[in-house]
């Protein structure tokens, strides 16, 4: 007797293999050079499995960046009337732990190699990963603005500065192979840091 949980846990397993193995071999291949084969090959499962998932390359593509954009965070907003800066900090670790995940840097990578080729992949990777955080802060700083903490002249070059701040400390030396760093402690540093910057940069002084 079929037991549907079990089916449906399974499908789901081997749809989750399928994805980090394809993006591996993208950027170990490059997009145009992944054949389906060598997919199914990389992630472990047969082509029968592969074709019944994802019948197309650019099937595996969208479906990874749409698994990007559905993840969900682990914390929420503080409920406060007016802005702080641990609403700030929430929004930070939030985006922080977004860079650990191991199919967000495999998209990262295959933009970046496939700038030239297929140009659309990074503007659709960017928008799954930064955009829900840029949208977040967006209405964080509003409510600064308005009450008066924040002076914001170029509202869109104040969350890149942020953001950019703790990207440039906790994803890119994995990017570039330079290990980055696991210690106890300093993905936090690195967000507290860059409120501090933040803060010096826009904060009404009384």
């Amino acid at each position: 007797m079929s037991n549907p949980a079990f089916q449906a846990a399974r499908a789901k397993a081997s749809r989750e293999k399928i994805l980090a193995g394809a993006l591996r071999a993208f950027v170990e291949h490059g997009f145009d050079n992944a054949s389906l084969i060598s997919i199914a090959t990389t992630s472990g499962v047969s082509t029968a499995t592969l074709f019944k998932h994802f019948p197309k390359k650019d099937d595996i593509l969208a479906a990874a960046i749409d698994a990007l954009a559905a993840l969900e965070d682990d914390a929420n907003l503080p409920k406060t009337s007016t802005f702080t800066p641990a609403q700030l900090k929430t929004i930070g670790l939030q985006y922080a732990r977004r860079l650990d995940n191991p199919m967000m840097l495999g998209l990262i990578r295959l933009g970046i190699l496939e700038s030239v080729r297929h140009p659309h992949i990074g503007p659709i990777v960017s928008d799954a990963w930064r955009k829900p955080f840029m949208d977040r802060l967006s209405a964080l700083l509003d409510q600064a603005i308005t009450g008066g903490i924040l002076r914001i002249p170029d509202r869109s070059v104040a969350i890149r500065q942020y953001l950019g701040l703790i990207t440039d400390a906790l994803l890119w030396p994995k990017l570039l192979g330079l290990g980055g760093s696991d210690a106890p402690g300093f993905r936090d540093a690195v967000v507290e840091e860059a409120i501090k910057t933040f803060l010096s940069r826009y904060a009404v002084l009384g």
